[in-house]
């Protein structure tokens, strides 16, 4: 999600979203006295130069219907709930010439689109006639190859997550289709307030659901929580543009791995999620 900075801010209604259980006590960055946002992203910049290709680590969303978040790569153990603050979320789809079940799991995308509309292929196997992903016949409804009920390009959203105000990088959450209505209702309500995903605290938690066929799986569930103070919103806001264009590169180069179980049923109206 895209947009300046906001110059006022509306408290939310629910409690503050800050991780307790299981922080890491680390000495984070600092405004120092007289220090502006402009500074402070000066610096990120200069500690950034010549590292285009930052490893983001990965949040692993969980499958088969479990309620639980498994954060042991970043030293979190397990828990049923974690807060963060979403410094740019976008849109991710693929298309796979051989699925999972004929051995193509891990596989990068043979097609592509890094922002819900335009696609590109890095092996000559473009499927859209226009290169318009609405245009595109494994976008359409119908066209999933196994059963037929969604479709053959699955999309997704890539979800960039600070788990401290202080922290330097964020974690990487890629959001499954069956949860892409979470993300876009969770949007929708910051739009309304007009507010920002970066302004923000957010709680993301899980819930169990079953597709036509009873099998289980885990969908996101997603609440606002406390609005950054105005400290917190200088530093995360120059963190977000200094870090931009390696998030960017970052939704082009994420292996995406598709869960048999996503259908967005949630979605059935429109191309992108939202």
């Amino acid at each position: 999600m895209s947009g300046k900075k906001p110059k006022e801010k509306e408290s939310a209604v629910e409690t503050p979203t800050v991780q307790e259980e299981n922080a890491v006590a680390v000495q984070g960055p600092r405004m120092l006295p007289g220090m502006t946002s402009e500074d402070y992203q000066d610096g990120l910049r200069e500690m950034l130069a010549g590292y285009d290709n930052l490893k983001f680590t990965k949040i692993v969303f969980p499958s088969s219907g479990s309620t639980v978040w498994d954060l042991e790569a970043l030293g979190l153990g397990s828990a049923k709930e974690f807060s963060g603050i979403i410094i740019h979320d976008g849109p991710r789809k693929g298309w796979y010439k051989t699925s999972i079940d004929d051995g193509g799991e891990g596989n990068f995308p043979d097609c592509m689109s890094t922002d819900g509309e335009h696609g590109k292929s890095l092996n000559d196997m473009l499927q859209s006639p226009t290169g318009l992903c609405k245009d595109c016949p494994q976008a359409q409804w119908g066209s999933e190859r196994k059963k037929g009920r969604g479709k053959d390009c699955s999309d997704r959203r890539f979800v960039f997550i600070l788990l401290n105000s202080s922290d330097l990088l964020p974690v990487l959450l890629v959001v499954p289709p069956t949860s892409l209505g979470a993300m876009r209702d969770y949007v929708t309500e910051l739009m309304r307030r007009g507010s920002y995903t970066y302004y923000q605290w957010a709680k993301f938690s899980l819930e169990s659901d079953k597709n036509d066929d009873n099998i289980k799986f885990s969908k996101l569930v997603l609440c606002l929580g406390d609005s950054l103070t105005d400290p917190e919103l200088d530093k995360v806001y120059a963190l977000r543009k200094a870090l931009m264009p390696n998030m960017q590169k970052e939704t082009l180069k994420q292996e995406v791995q598709p869960d048999p179980t996503d259908i967005d049923t949630e979605n059935k109206e429109g191309d992108t999620p939202y």
